[in-house]
């Protein structure tokens, strides 16, 4: 068994910030490609001495764009606010050959769904606040909406959907006495997709076949977490934390009904 990959990647960033009326703005970019190309060559000499021999050139080409834009203010002493607008652009392309020699030379065969074309294009508001409430306490909030647009095109049927989503937290943080303190958090997030999953693959050192899934959609996950600290003397600290989950469209691997297995929402 022989795999080689190469990998060409950039990524370039920068960000600009200058103050504006009674507060702070702020720009930020993002630009990353990857351009990956990975052979896989396998071969296994059977009982009746026939060599089996296969091999596959992969291709995938993945590209994020990413800007950002945040203006804080303190509308009052100890009080700040954040607003916050982005927008983003993730694309992957894919490229495969399978080859398998069963004694007569090689032939191409197929694998379904190994070829896509995937394009996001999202767009995320968000509204940061925080304040003391009380001596030794303070709270933060932040509520956020996101858009995304997603399209896959490929072997399989092709996909053009949207999808509205609400996220946040708010945490109240204080102190109890010199050596204690209480951090307490509810938190509503959303998953990115790994757009890998979407495409099928084959890996015949370990005799399995992936199947790709263009269906997928992020995970989203309330957590509420409590968290004591205490200290003894300068050095030793411990931290006791409480949390529970809750997922909706949870993300795993499972078995497909032709197959194969692959990443799916359960």
């Amino acid at each position: 068994f022989r795999f080689n990959e190469d990998i060409s990647s950039y990524e370039i960033g920068a960000d600009y910030s200058r103050t504006l009326g009674d507060g702070t703005w702020k720009i930020i970019g993002l630009r990353r490609y990857e351009d990956r190309e990975g052979d896989i060559y396998f071969e296994n000499t059977l009982t009746d001495d026939v060599l089996y021999a296969f091999k596959s050139i992969s291709k995938p080409t993945e590209t994020e764009t990413v800007i950002r834009t945040i203006y804080s203010f303190k509308p009052q002493e100890g009080h700040s606010v954040d607003i916050a607008l982005e927008g983003a652009k993730n694309t992957l392309k894919t490229s495969s050959l399978f080859e398998e020699n069963t004694g007569n030379g090689y032939n191409v065969f197929e694998v379904d769904g190994s070829d896509i074309e995937v394009n996001e294009d999202r767009a995320e508001f968000s509204i940061q606040y925080s304040r003391p409430v009380f001596t030794g306490w303070s709270i933060q909030s932040l509520l956020a909406t996101e858009y995304s647009k997603l399209s896959v095109k490929g072997d399989n049927e092709p996909r053009s959907e949207s999808f509205n989503r609400y996220k946040g937290f708010v945490a109240l943080n204080g102190v109890l006495s010199k050596q204690s303190s209480l951090r307490t958090r509810l938190e509503r997030s959303v998953g990115q997709l790994s757009f890998g999953d979407f495409a099928s693959s084959k890996n015949i050192n370990e005799g399995t076949d992936n199947g790709g899934n263009t269906h997928l959609v992020p995970d989203q996950t309330w957590r509420g977490e409590i968290s004591y600290e205490h200290t003894f003397g300068a050095t030793d600290i411990l931290t006791i934390t409480a949390f529970t989950e809750h997922v909706e469209h949870f993300i795993t691997f499972v078995p497909f009904g032709d197959g194969t297995e692959g990443r799916d929402n359960i």
